[in-house]
């Protein structure tokens, strides 16, 4: 399975990195979720674009190396790809996801999450009173919520996201049809984690679409337990909701997701092309940042050939596999740092407005969550400086 391309020196140290400290964890994760699913009867897996992309991969070989008779399928989606669609049935809850904060968050960037067309944000904007210019600058907390009122009061903006939304509905529902999804006893997924929205807003069009059968979302993480009971069951590796706090404190999420990257851009909606559902991508990522994830991709794979089944399981291999992740996550070295700084993360579901993983911006944020720093701010009221991911 040896990968082999020309690369440039911090190429190959990305690739030695990937292949040394993150594909063993990465490698007992999958297991993990193929010994789940095969103890729950489940025979189908879907990995949800973009952060399954290389676990998909993982869970082919290791299915083929152990002759698991189970399917793994790719499901390009995103938050915003499934938000979109599921808007119209959710009520008060859709504001509540459309000014979600993100950083340098502003009214543009809650009417690109509704898919406003120009005509739509013109006629928004007239009956609000607002220029263009006012709708790109970042919003505090407070206007962010006095917004959200505004726009739930808005005729025409709500009438905009309800045609949006329901016309997005069509196309997602004919992709999930089209992948089965329907068709399973059990829809199971798998992602990287964290709020596990994704499930949330999956069950919902599912249902909308008349399936009765269950969910399970299986996850290397989660940080936020999940809402409703009918959203189906959440299981998680590393760290749940509740659990393993230590494990949580000692994990970068951001840096996790770059070492998940794919190569090909985010799921944006769904269009019906020839009688197909074809899920519509934004571009991919420059030349650069996909010889990166080339060689990152390479080196975790190329790790597959280093382990034998018997080292997969044992639980020294387990302790070896976590020691290099929290390693890598809590104390990098000066090289794993130089590695990772080629990588910018996004926290807005667009994936817009992308931002070094090291530098100046992310010395600012570790400042601010000091405690020291946190119990200045409270004694004398002063404002967080920047939103983050909610």
């Amino acid at each position: 399975m040896a990968q082999t391309f020309s690369c440039t020196p911090d190429e190959k140290a990305l690739y030695q990195l990937c292949r040394e400290k993150v594909a063993p964890g990465l490698i007992v994760y999958v297991h993990w979720v193929l010994d789940q699913a095969e103890q729950r009867g489940i025979r189908t897996l879907y990995f949800l674009a973009r952060d399954g992309y290389i676990l998909m991969q993982i869970a082919q070989h290791l299915c083929a190396a152990e002759q698991r008779e189970i399917d793994c399928r790719y499901l390009y989606c995103s938050r915003r790809a499934l938000r979109l669609p599921s808007y119209h049935l959710l009520g008060d809850e859709a504001y509540d996801l459309l000014f979600s904060a993100s950083r340098h968050f502003s009214l543009n960037e809650v009417f690109q999450r509704a898919n406003l067309t120009k005509e739509q944000r013109e006629s928004v904007l007239a009956e609000l009173g607002v220029s263009e210019e006012a709708a790109m600058q970042p919003l505090t907390p407070a206007s962010s919520d006095a917004w959200k009122q505004h726009l739930q009061s808005s005729s025409a903006f709500r009438s905009a996201l309800q045609a949006n939304s329901e016309h997005a509905c069509q196309a997602v529902t004919a992709y999930f049809h089209q992948e089965k999804l329907f068709d399973q006893p059990t829809v199971a997924l798998v992602d990287s984690g964290w709020a596990g929205s994704s499930q949330r807003s999956i069950r919902q069009l599912l249902s909308d679409g008349g399936y009765t059968g269950s969910i399970t979302g299986f996850y290397f993480g989660l940080i936020r337990p999940r809402r409703e009971a009918a959203d189906g069951e959440y299981v998680s590796w590393l760290f749940g909701a509740k659990t393993h706090y230590w494990r949580k404190v000692l994990f970068n999420l951001n840096v996790f997701e770059c070492l998940l990257s794919a190569p090909h851009g985010m799921t944006m909606t769904y269009a019906l092309e020839n009688g197909q559902a074809v899920p519509q991508l934004a571009p991919p990522p420059e030349e650069d940042e996909r010889r990166l994830i080339q060689a990152k991709n390479a080196g975790i794979l190329d790790a597959l050939q280093d382990a034998g089944e018997k080292d997969w399981r044992s639980p020294d291999f387990h302790r070896r596999a976590l020691r290099k992740l929290h390693a890598l996550m809590a104390w990098p070295c000066a090289e794993d740092v130089r590695c990772l700084s080629s990588f910018a993360f996004s926290d807005d579901i667009g994936a817009e407005k992308k931002s070094s993983m090291v530098g100046h911006e992310q010395s600012v944020s570790a400042w601010d969550c000091f405690v020291l720093t946190r119990l200045w701010r409270k004694v004398h009221h002063s404002p967080k400086e920047a939103n983050f991911r909610p």
